[in-house]
């Protein structure tokens, strides 16, 4: 092992002469050209043995502006990351081939590259995964109950592996500190993480991730306590797009290597392309209309319920429990289905939104299936529920920010995670789905059925207003927040 004394003198020599001629020496398919071609600085943070960590920055070139144009949005920013793990020499290099890409082929977005997070892991004459103090950088960020979470699964589940030791508390590391305060400050709209040997692409976070990059297909394996995925992609909501190199020793070829890069630009083009750059006269972005819209969906969503219940308030007990046709056998239990559902949905966006874990038995639940014996019982559950659902959608009208928060849904055998607009867009479309099941199923009692589509249309305004009363809300609110 390459004594903490030389260690110290490669930092005096790195800061004094740059990184290039160790590097290049060390790291598959990175000659000396590349790596001084990458110009990196250093960031200001060291690691442990106080190697400077380096960086480059790749900015958007400015576009040529006349006199009376408006300056263009702001471009956005992508931060790529190697070599967190010392032993996965291939990611380190694929950055460098990456920042030559750059700056050929940037895309009009802002490149962050830290090709190097874990250089005294590398500099070792047998490289390791974990920093100078035999930390795991990529399990000691600051996820929601690292404290209870972090200890146990490296216990339990790694059987006290040293390799992946999550370190004595979050954010211990210089190395992962010098990652979340770049988060912080510098604001990335996405980040990139490079690691080896899994041959495989991972995601984590907000927007659909890209399926494939070159020759990795995505595959993705779950969160874990202390990762940047979970940290960014989950926790923070920054799209994550973490990299698995076949081989930690080799890079993939130079055609391969861009190839993957082509395929990151497509899919960084499709997600950030609608955003800011096409926002409207009057300030509004898409993503505003859209909290807007899911708000009062929420808000209709708690009018059609009010409406329904009220009618089969109406039913004789027989009526009410009847068996019929539909996707469930009577309106008691199609109502009670949509009670459980809502409250599934909602106890999964509740605690994700307070940075909780899931529920650990989300089978609970739907036992029992039909809770509410009787209508009255129903409609004054449904009518807290729904006020849950309210309360959520109107957080959005304050931080739209929240739109693409991930969510993480319990499923029996795993958690699933969604952006909380296609939650909310799943919700209402759930509910829709078996409001219209009981709505038909009222055809054939005692009882019509209500009218359901009264609430959007300006014109309408006079068939609501009783309703409107009932529930205690007014146009206003729903249509100005």
């Amino acid at each position: 092992m390459i004594p903490a004394a030389l260690l110290v003198a490669f930092a005096s020599a790195a800061q004094a002469a740059g990184p290039c001629a160790e590097l290049a020496r060390r790291l598959p398919n990175l000659g000396l050209a590349l790596c001084e071609r990458a110009a990196l600085t250093p960031s200001g943070a060291a690691s442990v043995k106080g190697v400077p960590l380096y960086q480059r920055d790749v900015p958007a070139p400015q576009p040529l502006l006349l006199p009376d144009d408006k300056p263009p949005p702001a471009p956005r920013r992508v931060l790529v990351l190697g070599g967190i793990h010392g032993d996965e020499l291939s990611s380190s290099a694929l950055a460098f081939h990456w920042i030559a890409q750059a700056g050929d082929t940037g895309a009009g977005l802002d490149w962050r590259f830290v090709p190097v997070l874990n250089p005294d892991g590398l500099l070792l004459a047998r490289p390791t995964r974990t920093n100078a103090h035999g930390v795991d950088l990529n399990r000691n960020f600051p996820t929601p109950h690292w404290d209870r979470d972090a200890p146990v699964y490296w216990v339990q589940r790694t059987k006290k592996d040293p390799r992946r030791w999550p370190g004595p508390s979050p954010l211990s590391e210089p190395e992962s500190r010098f990652v979340t305060d770049t988060i912080e400050a510098w604001k990335p709209d996405v980040i990139v993480t490079v690691h080896a040997p899994y041959g495989v692409l991972d995601f984590d976070g907000p927007s659909v991730p890209p399926q494939r990059l070159g020759r990795l297909y995505l595959d993705r394996v779950g969160i874990f306590p202390g990762s940047l995925g979970h940290y960014g992609g989950v926790h923070k909501g920054v799209p994550v797009v973490t990299i698995e190199l076949p081989s930690a020793i080799r890079t993939p070829t130079d055609a391969e290597m861009r190839q993957m890069w082509i395929d990151l630009l497509r899919w960084l083009d499709e997600r950030l392309a609608l955003r800011e750059h096409r926002q409207l006269r009057t300030g509004a972005t898409p993503m505003t209309s859209l909290a807007r819209h899911l708000y009062a969906s929420a808000h209709n969503n708690a009018w059609a319920n009010h409406r329904l219940l009220q009618a089969c308030g109406r039913l004789t007990r027989d009526e009410f429990t009847a068996p019929r046709t539909g996707f469930f056998p009577s309106i008691r239990a199609t109502l009670n289905h949509n009670l459980t559902v809502d409250d599934y949905y909602l106890d999964a966006i509740e605690r994700s939104l307070r940075g909780d874990a899931p529920h650990p038995d989300p089978g609970s639940f739907f036992d029992p299936e039909e809770p509410c014996a009787s209508c009255a019982e129903l409609a004054a559950a449904q009518q807290r529920m729904d006020q849950r659902l309210l309360a959520i959608a109107h957080a959005l009208l304050a931080d739209v920010a929240l739109l693409e928060r991930v969510i993480a849904v319990p499923r029996t055998q795993r958690v699933d995670r969604e952006p909380l607009h296609r939650l909310l867009a799943h919700l209402y479309q759930h509910q829709v789905h078996h409001r219209g099941q009981a709505h038909s199923m009222l055809s054939g009692t005692s009882v019509a059925p209500p009218q359901l589509d009264e609430f959007f249309c300006v014109n309408d305004l006079a068939l609501r207003e009783d309703d409107f009363r009932a529930l205690g809300v007014t146009e206003a609110a729903i249509w100005q927040g």
